[in-house]
């Protein structure tokens, strides 16, 4: 009895933490949640790009001003899957096949299918239903959302055209001012849009979680892996991981309780 009661409680508790969320605006979402980074019609080569592949051109996009966090992910996917619980705290344990899934279906409920980048096929599910491998491939004239190239997610890293591109984090040269790192996170997420934002008003660019990216490793079509970048709130990792320079990469369905994501949109 006092166990069912405990687990009642918990999920009373989770219950009403929830139903304190802000009620998502679908139609408002490109202006209440991106930022634009390179106006329509823009075009910038980034010549000094970290990643494998030499300069990168980039063209017009906006990117989300936080990463995703559990009440928007929740009202689009009707589920929760991170270890820590809140409503503005960045969704967690998400695979790459994860974000690609919700970016699609953010499309639809804000744009329409029709607009949806990417299409997902050959997909293989473990016994929990979770995708464990699949071929997704990017129709790079729609505009729907999506995840950020290596180099776009880079570039607003970076502050984008509004300066700040000599920083070794995203927005400062001190990691404590932009970021929960190691040193300042109590071993936990914290909800996004706390610390200071970078030139380009992005937040958590540094720190909090990992975000996947788009590309593979190397570059290649037939590498599996695919990148995450910022850092994250991992009480076992160094500052060094949360520069604006640092690469990781892991396999796609791979979900661990720093690593979420931010969507990115073509103009």
């Amino acid at each position: 009895m006092k166990r069912t009661a405990s687990i009642l409680i918990l999920f009373l508790s989770i219950t009403n933490l929830f139903a304190q969320s802000e009620k998502i605006n679908f139609k408002t979402f490109e202006k209440d949640y991106m930022v634009e980074i390179l106006p329509e019609g823009q075009k910038k080569t980034l010549n000094d790009f970290v990643g494998t592949k030499g300069p990168q051109d980039i063209f017009a996009y906006s990117i989300g001003k936080y990463e995703v966090t559990q009440e928007l992910y929740q009202a689009v996917m009707g589920t929760n899957p991170s270890e820590f619980k809140g409503p503005k705290l960045p969704v967690e344990q998400v695979t790459w096949y994860d974000a690609v899934y919700f970016c699609n279906e953010l499309t639809k409920v804000t744009m329409g299918a029709e607009n949806c980048c990417y299409t997902i096929t050959d997909i293989s599910k473990n016994d929990d239903g979770n995708i464990t491998r699949a071929t997704v491939t990017w129709e790079q004239s729609k505009k729907g959302y999506r995840l950020p190239t290596e180099a776009e997610w880079e570039m607003a890293a970076r502050g984008g055209t509004k300066g700040g591109w000599d920083y070794e984090y995203s927005g400062s040269n001190s990691v404590g001012e932009i970021a929960w790192y190691g040193g300042n996170s109590n071993d936990k997420t914290h909800d996004v849009g706390t610390k200071q934002p970078n030139k380009a008003g992005l937040y958590d660019m540094s720190g909090n979680v990992w975000e996947w990216c788009w590309n593979t490793w190397t570059w290649s079509e037939d590498s599996s892996d695919r990148v995450f970048r910022g850092g994250s709130w991992d009480i076992n990792l160094y500052e060094y991981f949360c520069t604006v320079s640092y690469r990781n990469d892991g396999y796609p369905d791979s979900r661990y309780d720093d690593l979420g994501f931010r969507v990115c949109r073509s103009l």
